[in-house]
């Protein structure tokens, strides 16, 4: 009894598989390499994913995406996991005594850098950097507009200051000058 039942168990899982058209995107197991990816150095992201893998989490992952979410896209052409996750990344740049933490966020509907000023040590007020109406724009964390970044036709970029008053501007190849010689 218990081995037709079985049985009957991998035919149904079989066919649900079948019908269900689950070569799908695995957006879930995307997420999770992707996020595994993201932990740490090259160590450390290999036994976080031994980890997943002894406990099974990637199992869990693949047979969530096969059963479920790619189920769900095959009937209604959306997948629940392909909504976008902001991509974040943090870099330190250093000169002397004075650091920045910079940190991006980029996804479809939004690109934006925060810039954390540190000297000595103690962190001074940051600057958040992201597009708004076609013009980017640089606003202190309470989001009052600091200075506003506008690209003409010609590729020349304009800054001014929150009372509109221009303080700055280059062409294109000095633009690109200037951001080369930033510390990466």
């Amino acid at each position: 009894m218990r081995s037709r039942t079985t049985g009957r168990l991998a035919v149904g899982m079989a066919a649900a598989l079948l019908v269900s058209g689950c070569y799908g995107p695995f957006q879930l197991t995307k997420r999770l390499h992707s996020w595994n990816g993201s932990v740490g150095d090259k160590w450390e992201n290999e036994i976080v994913f031994l980890i997943m893998v002894i406990i099974p989490v990637y199992d869990i992952a693949v047979l969530g995406d096969a059963l479920v979410f790619n189920t769900i896209e095959f009937w209604t052409g959306d997948n629940p996991m392909a909504k976008d996750v902001p991509q974040t990344s943090t870099k330190r740049i250093a000169r002397g005594d004075t650091e920045a933490i910079v940190t991006q966020v980029a996804d479809a509907s939004l690109r934006q850098v925060t810039i954390q000023p540190l000297h000595h040590g103690q962190a001074s007020e940051a600057l958040v950097i992201k597009d708004v109406d076609g013009m980017t724009v640089a606003m202190d964390a309470s989001g009052q507009v600091r200075y506003r970044v506008q690209t003409l036709a010609d590729g020349r970029m304009v800054v001014t200051d929150a009372d509109g008053r221009q303080v700055a501007d280059g062409s294109a190849q000095e633009m690109q000058r200037l951001a080369a010689s930033l510390p990466r």
